[in-house]
């Protein structure tokens, strides 16, 4: 810490970031990290509730369970492919994403998701994270690692959770199954095959599973059976690599001219508290925060979304300072290595994200049946 400057991430904390906490803290330099959309927008936009809930008319309420959910897609109009998405990252990086593993908490009960498991556990969204779109959502690895920043201790559930549209984790998993998609395989010796025809029959001959029509039917939309298609990479580890080189070889697998992402971002928080208007009895809630944003001609909405999110963060450190942090001292916010989720951070920056057309619609209703006997 002997630069003393500030660093402001969309990254999450790891442990190389983690290891510099201590120096920072002692020397006053924030290191303000998860900074972007996800992790960032996310854990200022359910903070805002979270907070508001603990401080609500009645004496205060806590936060019962707690759900998030965020995904970058194309717009429906550009999710044409049978492979219902378009990469804006490297396509190896979301196979490896798909065999993560994965906890989260649900009714009190601690949920761990192997990695073969992870694409099998996608369950369909309900009409409140978006009416018009057909998505499931899968865990979004740790989901645990929230609780403690967000307070949430006392809460049954606590997941978070990645979007994608209807049928992407059924595909994927058939692919995973068959082999073509599972970091595991590898091709024994070293020896890459010399085509697609003869690392599919490589694999039809394993028996590791089959191919669902789904997911045969966009191997031929990528041209497998094509002479033409993408020459396997030399040297590949297994079949995994083969399949990521085979899509990012295909430009139809990226956002062409004209064509939008989309962002969608979701939470239910449900929480209790006293009913300020009966005493003795508790009042039962549901919070929503939802935000889409599409991508333009300017940018694409997850630049849009990580990008402002991240400036934003170094304003508020620059904003929040005196005379002594601009040479990298800790003002309003304090040193250290912090998310973004104290009121310093988030309310002038979820202000000024609204001021650039990022704005969360928020909702609150009582449960049905949500007021009852408070029980000792």
């Amino acid at each position: 810490m002997s630069s003393r400057v500030p660093l402001v991430t969309a990254s999450y904390i790891d442990d190389g970031l983690r290891s510099l906490g201590v120096a920072a803290e002692e020397g006053g330099v924030p290191i303000l990290a998860e900074m972007g959309l996800d992790p960032g927008m996310d854990h200022m936009s359910a903070m805002r509730i979270i907070d508001g809930v603990k401080s609500a008319e009645g004496g205060g309420g806590r936060v019962t369970s707690f759900s998030s959910l965020c995904g970058g897609l194309p717009s429906p109009e550009a999710a044409n492919n049978p492979l219902l998405y378009k990469f804006s990252w490297s396509p190896q990086g979301v196979l490896n994403a798909s065999q993560n593993a994965a906890k989260y908490l649900q009714d009190g009960q601690l949920v761990e998701i192997p990695p073969e498991e992870l694409l099998r556990s996608a369950r369909p969204c309900d009409a409140s994270v978006s009416p018009l779109l057909q998505l499931e959502h899968l865990p979004n690895r740790d989901s645990t690692y929230v609780r403690e920043p967000y307070g949430l201790e006392g809460a049954a559930t606590v997941y978070r959770g990645t979007l994608r549209y209807a049928g992407w984790c059924s595909l994927f998993e058939s692919f995973r199954a068959f082999g073509l998609a599972d970091s595991s395989v590898e091709f024994e010796g070293g020896a890459t095959p010399a085509t697609w025809g003869e690392l599919i029959l490589m694999l039809k001959g394993a028996q590791w599973g089959f191919l669902t029509p789904q997911a045969e039917a966009a191997l031929l939309w990528l041209g497998v059976d094509d002479a033409s298609a993408a020459p396997l990479p030399a040297g590949a580890a297994g079949p995994m690599e083969c399949l990521a080189a085979l899509l990012t070889a295909d430009e139809r697998m990226f956002f062409g001219e004209g064509e939008r992402d989309m962002v969608v971002m979701h939470h239910e928080i449900l929480s209790e508290r006293e009913d300020p208007d009966s005493s003795g009895r508790l009042l039962k809630e549901r919070h929503t925060s939802s935000l889409t944003v599409f991508g333009d001609e300017r940018a694409s909405s997850m630049a849009r979304t990580v990008g402002l999110a991240t400036a934003i963060g170094a304003e508020v450190l620059l904003e929040g300072a005196d005379d002594s942090v601009v040479a990298g001292g800790s003002g309003a916010v304090g040193g250290g290595v912090i998310m973004p989720v104290a009121p310093e951070v988030y309310v002038p920056a979820l202000g000024k994200l609204e001021v650039a057309g990022l704005v969360f619609e928020e909702r609150t209703e009582v449960v049905a049946g949500g007021i009852y006997d408070a029980v000792d």
